[in-house]
């Protein structure tokens, strides 16, 4: 059985702060954690790195993964295919990435042997779409408005459980990775088992 802690939340939430402040304080304190790198299709943005951010892929290469059946989930998003290698998770550790709500949904419907744990960022709009346009030196305008119409259709409600920590200030920010820590130890430690 693998414990997968989900990070979701809508573009400029501050996902990838929290993760990365995870992963930090967790080496730090030799927390029993294991990064999930999903691969993808898509190119690579503005300061990404392969084997960081994702395992960036051809399309042939994705495919011959779902041929041989090595991916717990996979899904199609945009024209970009997303997913995640069983070869990703580790079962003494408790596994942390950052997810969609669609394939949370695929990994509830594939595989009982996945215990997940959600946790929803909340932000509001408006701080989001200034962490969006600040985060590059040319932003994309029309890729922003894209992603934030397409937010509003995949989060809108969420049939699955998860826990929301809010992520609009600082405080917000030390509270949420403080709420995780404290949850990688109870999962681990206490061996919760929750879907």
């Amino acid at each position: 059985m693998y414990n997968l802690m989900c990070i979701i939340g809508k573009s400029g939430s501050g996902k990838d702060t929290i993760f990365n402040k995870i992963l930090t304080e967790g080496a730090n304190k030799n927390l029993p954690l294991h990064q999930v790198i999903a691969c993808t299709t898509r190119p690579k943005r503005e300061g990404e790195v392969d084997g960081v951010n994702y395992n960036f892929l051809s399309i042939e290469q994705f495919t011959d993964k779902i041929l041989k059946n090595e991916l717990i989930e996979a899904v199609s998003f945009n024209d970009w295919f997303y997913g995640t290698e069983y070869t990703a998770l580790e079962e003494d550790k408790v596994n942390i990435g950052i997810f969609d709500p669609e394939r949370i949904y695929t990994i509830m419907e594939s595989d009982p042997d996945i215990k997940l744990w959600v946790y929803y960022i909340d932000v509001k709009d408006k701080t989001r779409l200034l962490r969006q346009l600040n985060r590059e030196k040319e932003p994309d305008v029309q890729e922003i408005v894209r992603r934030f119409q397409t937010d509003d259709i995949d989060f809108h409600n969420l049939d699955f459980y998860y826990s929301v920590l809010d992520n609009e200030t600082t405080d917000d920010l030390e509270n949420a990775t403080q709420v995780l820590i404290n949850d990688i130890n109870t999962i681990y430690y206490n061996k919760i088992e929750k879907n």
